[in-house]
């Protein structure tokens, strides 16, 4: 595989990156890694491993999915063990337990009457949304992901949000504003760039 085949990989690969870093961040916060190292780990290990790949249907998330996972799981694992603490889930809520099996039962149900076509738009649609959220500034990204419940996450109120950033709620609706602006803003432009 030559470079620019790779290259093309890993573009094909980011938005299953960014959803794994996204949920071990998540999971393990107390590991103090942030997604964007994560992701970079998980880019590298992909970089590596892209030769690896053959092309068999539906298997290219799986094979991504598991890349990444690895690499960042072993990132966490010694980020944690620099610092001497122990690699910890964070214990889920008992709302967020709940929302999440609601979430779940939802989708089952969701697209039992919706066409074949209109699931490949809205995957595709997903997946250029996921794509251009990566150009939003850090913050805001961080409050569109945690506001609309993105990459596995539970959705979360201004009110949630604020402490974690130090400011105050009307603020965290600002970052919310300005990034959707953002976001819409480099939709617009990556749809009006497609043949």
């Amino acid at each position: 595989m030559n470079e620019k085949d790779r290259e093309r990989f890993l573009r094909k690969a980011e938005p299953t990156i960014l959803l794994v870093a996204h949920r071990l961040a998540n999971q393990f916060p107390s590991s103090g890694l942030k997604v964007d190292d994560l992701c970079q780990e998980g880019r590298i290990k992909i970089w590596r491993q892209a030769a690896a790949y053959t092309d068999q249907e539906n298997a290219f998330h799986g094979f991504v999915s598991v890349c990444a996972y690895r690499a960042m799981l072993d990132a966490l694992r010694l980020a944690c063990g620099r610092s001497g603490q122990k690699l910890q889930l964070r214990e889920l809520r008992s709302d967020e337990r709940q929302r999440r099996e609601d979430d779940h039962h939802h989708e089952r149900f969701e697209g039992a009457d919706t066409t074949p076509e209109q699931l490949a738009i809205d995957a595709e649609m997903r997946r250029l949304v996921l794509a251009c959220l990566r150009v939003v500034p850090q913050d805001q990204q961080d409050v569109l992901i945690r506001t609309y419940g993105l990459y596995g996450q539970s959705m979360e109120t201004r009110e949630e949000i604020a402490p974690s950033f130090g400011v105050s709620g009307p603020c965290i609706s600002q970052y919310k504003r300005k990034g959707l602006e953002s976001l819409r803003k480099h939709l617009r432009q990556v749809l009006q760039d497609e043949p």
